[in-house]
C-alpha cells in the first residue's frame, strides 16, 4: 500500500497549480475636448469642441513587474501601476471633433496606433508625459469663412504626438484629468481663409479633460 500511496502523492503534486485571480481594473474616460483653430481662422472661432475618449486595462505594479521581460522590470515601480491598452482599441479614436456652426464647421477625428508614457506624483496628484506614433486624423472643414474657391475640404495628418496631463485621484476608482495633446506631421490636404490666407494644419493642439472610472475586475494572470 505505501507505494501506490507514494505513487498517488507523486501524481498529485506533479499536478499544475491553477493561478490565482488578480485584481486589475478596467480604466474608463471620456470628456470633452477642444481643438484650437489654426491662426488663419482663429478670428473666426477660436476652440473646436468634441470628445475625448480613452480606455486602458491597469495592471499592479508587483504583478506587471513578475510578468514583464527581464529587460523591461527595471523600468516597472514594484508599488505603483501599468496601464495597457489593447490593440484593437486603436480603430477607437481618442479624440472626435463636432463642431458645426455658421461661419466654420469642422468635423473628425483622431486615432493613436501606438503610445508609450509615463508619469509620476506626490498623494492624490501626478504628471505625466505620452508619446503616440504613428497617430492619424481626418477632418472636414467648410463653411463661409473659407475660401470659396476651394469649398468643403478634407484634410489628412499623419505624424506622432506629444501629450502632457496632471492628473487628481480623489479615491483610487474616481480620476480626473486635464492635459495637452499636440499632434504634428505630414498635412494632406489644404484649407484657406476667405482672404486667401493658408490654415496651417501640420500642428494641431487639442485640450482634454477626461473623468476616469476605474472597474475592478478579478482575473487569472
Amino acid at each position: 500500500m505505501l507505494p501506490v500511496a507514494l505513487a498517488l502523492l507523486s501524481l498529485h503534486a506533479s499536478e499544475p497549480v491553477p493561478p490565482a485571480a488578480e485584481t486589475i481594473k478596467l480604466d474608463i474616460a471620456a470628456g470633452p475636448a477642444f481643438l484650437q483653430v489654426p491662426e488663419a481662422l482663429s478670428g473666426v472661432r477660436g476652440w473646436l469642441p468634441g470628445v475625448a475618449l480613452d480606455f486602458d486595462v491597469v495592471v499592479p505594479g508587483a504583478i506587471a513587474k513578475a510578468k514583464a521581460p527581464k529587460q523591461a522590470k527595471r523600468f516597472i515601480a514594484k508599488n505603483g501601476e501599468v496601464s495597457i491598452a489593447p490593440f484593437w482599441l486603436c480603430l477607437l479614436p481618442q479624440e472626435a471633433i463636432i463642431a458645426p456652426g455658421d461661419s466654420l464647421s469642422v468635423f473628425g477625428a483622431r486615432w493613436e496606433l501606438f503610445g508609450l508614457g509615463m508619469g509620476t506624483g506626490i498623494g492624490p496628484v501626478s504628471v505625466g508625459a505620452h508619446v503616440g506614433l504613428p497617430t492619424v486624423s481626418v477632418t472636414r472643414w467648410s463653411g463661409p469663412a473659407l475660401d470659396s474657391l476651394n469649398g468643403a475640404r478634407w484634410v489628412a495628418n499623419y505624424g506622432a504626438s506629444l501629450k502632457g496631463s496632471i492628473t487628481l485621484k480623489p479615491c483610487d476608482y474616481v480620476h480626473l484629468e486635464a492635459g495637452w495633446n499636440e499632434q504634428f506631421g505630414y498635412q494632406a490636404g489644404t484649407v484657406r481663409s476667405r482672404l486667401g490666407e493658408k490654415a496651417d494644419l501640420w500642428k494641431q493642439g487639442t485640450a482634454r479633460f477626461l473623468l476616469h472610472i476605474r472597474i475592478p475586475v478579478d482575473l487569472k494572470i
